[in-house]
């Protein structure tokens, strides 16, 4: 896997995470 996939993966998880506390607040 490429740094740049990696990266996009990072980015994701960063977002469903910040999605989830936003959800709970």
């Amino acid at each position: 896997a490429s740094t740049i996939e990696n990266m996009m993966k990072n980015l994701r998880l960063e977002i469903s995470e910040l999605r989830k506390s936003l959800d709970e607040s």
